[in-house]
């Protein structure tokens, strides 16, 4: 058995592999390569930043309702109205929809 596994190893031509994995490596495309790492990571981070935003969106609308259902206008002694809130929750879908406008679109090659 070992006889035949250092036959097999002796009939492999490492050089020629070594030449073919060389030559595939200088095939590649880098700059292409780095320009779709760079997409990829813009699109994670506009997904991160459109999870906070729904995540802020939801807890301001929840506040909201809160407060309209206890008729207050808004926290007392602070600075947190009812208002206020509708102000920042359209700060916030404004945000959301901007992030939504500048995520890439998915470009099928032929």
């Amino acid at each position: 058995m070992k006889q035949e596994y250092n036959k097999a190893i002796g009939q492999i031509n490492t050089e020629k592999i070594g030449n073919e994995l060389r030559t595939a490596y200088d095939k590649i495309n880098w700059d292409n390569i780095n320009l779709q790492l760079g997409y990829a990571l813009a699109e994670i981070k506009i997904d991160s930043l459109r999870t906070v935003y729904n995540i802020a969106l939801s807890s301001l609308s929840g506040l909201q309702k809160e407060l309209e259902k206890i008729d207050q206008p808004g926290i007392p002694d602070t600075d947190i109205t009812i208002e206020s809130i509708d102000v920042k929750k359209k700060q916030l879908q404004g945000a959301i929809n901007k992030l939504k406008a500048v995520k890439t679109k998915k470009i099928v090659e032929l």
